[in-house]
């Protein structure tokens, strides 16, 4: 852990959507240090040195990389949430490394009045990135979403860059995919692993490591390009 901030970034509780369960068994910050941890462990790309970009970035690592001192050589997240992307930008002005973006793009469960579909869009940040994260996305993308979101992350990855998402997968289910909860459409978006790994090709994107849920995190996988 770095040095400590002389002001916290203080995240109101409208903009903390992590689920009971994982608060009880850490709080953000701490959560937050220990999931970056695991990128950078897993992916071997350093975060330090890294120029990262977090897709549905949330408020828990910008939280994390502020007020436990973590150092990145740049992060940049994006979310459809506008009201929590306005107080991020606003409340980092004075680090220079954090950059945000809204992205006005339509998602069943988190943004379903918004009528753009995201294969009618590009990422709302331009240039390539040498880590790019996606947890707790694809678990609430349908198929056609995430299809297009691995192309859209797949053009923005440096050569030697990696890409770390987390999904909801099964080896054992009998179709592609499955939304689990007739009653909120999209949130728990469920895929048959081989299905998953298909999309992750048809990108041109390989995969580096596979592993199975720990704490805190469910199936997760860090891909790279498809070299042949």
């Amino acid at each position: 852990m770095g040095t400590q901030p002389a002001t916290p970034l203080k995240i109101p509780p409208r903009f903390i959507r992590n689920h009971p369960s994982v608060s009880a068994i850490m709080d953000p910050n701490e959560a937050g240090e220990y999931l970056l941890r695991i990128m950078e462990s897993r992916t071997g790309i350093e975060l330090a040195s890294a120029d990262i970009l977090d897709i549905g970035c949330g408020s828990r690592f910008p939280a994390s990389i502020i007020n436990r001192g973590i150092d990145v050589g740049s992060y940049t997240g994006i979310d459809v949430y506008k009201d929590m992307i306005d107080f991020l930008i606003k409340n980092t002005a004075t680090h220079p490394k954090m950059h945000f973006a809204h992205w006005p793009v339509n998602n069943a469960l988190y943004n379903p009045a918004e009528e753009q579909q995201i294969a009618e869009t590009t990422l709302p940040v331009v240039g390539e990135f040498d880590l790019i994260c996606f947890f707790s996305v694809f678990t609430h993308l349908a198929p056609k979403e995430a299809s297009f979101m691995l192309r859209l992350s797949a053009g923005a990855l440096r050569s030697k860059g990696r890409i770390f998402l987390s999904a909801f997968v099964s080896d054992t289910q009998k179709t592609d995919f499955i939304d689990q909860d007739p009653d909120k459409s999209l949130l728990r978006a469920m895929y048959r692993r081989d299905y998953l790994e298909s999309l992750m090709k048809d990108a041109g994107l390989a995969i580096a490591g596979f592993y199975t849920p720990e704490k805190l995190i469910m199936h997760h996988y860090v891909l790279r390009h498809d070299e042949g």
